[in-house]
């Protein structure tokens, strides 16, 4: 039994060092650690080894499926690692290109049709002014000569 267990292990160890990918490793797992695995075999078949040689003979499968995960794990690892490098190299970004510029929202159609009459009238010869959005009373009232309304019935309803 004890032959059996190293043997599976060198086996297990030289398949395990060959894995260039995640699909053979899967692979590998299964064959050496799943359910129908030679070490749930040899596991199984504990009953009809004697009583002194159960503990040895079990604590040596458990080390050796313990170092089998663990060969597992690293391979795994480095795989992962290898396939990330790949993906890097291919999708690098050359930061010193230009970029592309965002075009965020547009122009109101109101101001859209603004500036067409603004360009209109400058067409003719006419020059666009701007002032304040809101005016005062003086400016809208008292320079137009309008009198100053005096009656209290302004605010009647």
């Amino acid at each position: 039994m004890e032959d059996k267990l190293k043997r599976l292990k060198n086996e297990a160890k030289e398949a395990i060092e060959k894995i260039i990918d995640s699909q053979t490793l899967n692979e590998i797992r299964t064959k050496y650690l799943g359910k129908k695995s030679e070490i749930s075999s040899v596991l199984k078949d504990m009953a009809s080894i004697s009583a002194e040689e159960r503990p040895i003979i079990g604590n040596l499968a458990n080390k050796i499926r313990k170092d089998i995960e663990e060969e597992i794990k690293k391979k795994e690892e480095e795989i992962e690692k290898k396939i990330l490098k790949r993906k890097l190299e291919s999708e690098k970004i050359d930061i010193t290109l230009p970029s592309t510029k965002i075009k965020r929202g547009s122009k109101h159609p109101v101001n859209s049709v603004i500036e067409e009459i603004e360009d209109l009238f400058v067409s003719m010869g006419y020059t666009v002014e701007t002032g304040p959005e809101l005016e005062t009373d003086r400016f809208c009232f008292e320079l137009l000569n309008l009198p100053q309304r005096t009656s209290s019935k302004r605010y009647a309803r």
